[in-house]
């Protein structure tokens, strides 16, 4: 299930970073813009394909296939499945990394710290709110993103915070100067100064380019 749920989490990330660009870029509604849409259905068949299960903290229960109605989650967009737009360079490198994990049964400490950053970035990217969305809605999913950013940086034996993430976002190879530019003043910790750091969200709207 952790290989499944991996697999998940790689689509759904590819997909929600390539389309919340686009929506930054061009400033057009878009599909997938939320990782929402790449949950798990709550129900899954039984091994002899005659009943459907489902198994949460909320929830045990049993079904017969033959009454079955789907349902979407209100709130989300409903489109016809043609294609899944995501940066697919970004996925075939995850689909490597996702198949060096999961058929490794030693994983070395860097892959592990990637999926688990993954999937804390997958729930981040969820929809802060359908009805009343408030600053304190938005501040949980912000809050999920830093965990997620503190994840994949752990350098496992040592603490992870605010300066590894900065020092991962300083090695990027920004392809824009409005990127490069230090534009924001961002926190470094309680009781110390404030440093900046390079944007990525000025050079989207600046310049169109990929970063």
């Amino acid at each position: 299930m952790e290989a499944v749920g991996g697999f998940r989490d790689i689509l759904s990330i590819c997909a929600v970073v390539y389309n919340r660009t686009a929506v930054l870029i061009h400033h057009l509604p878009r599909n997938y813009q939320y990782s929402n849409s790449f949950e798990f259905y709550a129900y899954t068949l039984t091994t002899d394909y005659q009943r459907l299960v489902t198994n949460n903290p909320a929830l045990s229960g049993m079904d017969l296939v033959q009454e079955f109605y789907g349902q979407t989650t209100a709130g989300l967009p409903v489109s016809n499945w043609d294609r899944l737009d995501c940066d697919k360079m970004l996925l075939k490198a995850l689909l490597a990394e996702w198949e060096r994990r999961f058929a490794n049964p030693t994983p070395t400490w860097r892959s592990l710290a990637l999926f688990r950053s993954l999937n804390m970035a997958h729930a981040a990217a969820q929809i802060p709110g359908v009805v009343g969305v408030t600053n304190y809605s938005l501040g949980r999913n912000i809050s999920l993103w830093v965990s997620a950013f503190e994840i994949l940086v752990h350098p496992e034996k040592d603490d992870s915070g605010v300066k590894q993430v900065y020092a991962l976002l300083n090695q990027v190879d920004w392809r824009t100067q409005a990127c490069k530019d230090n534009t924001y003043s961002c926190y470094e910790g309680r009781g110390k100064k404030r440093v900046n750091l390079e944007t990525l969200r000025v050079g989207l709207r600046r310049d169109q380019s990929r970063v």
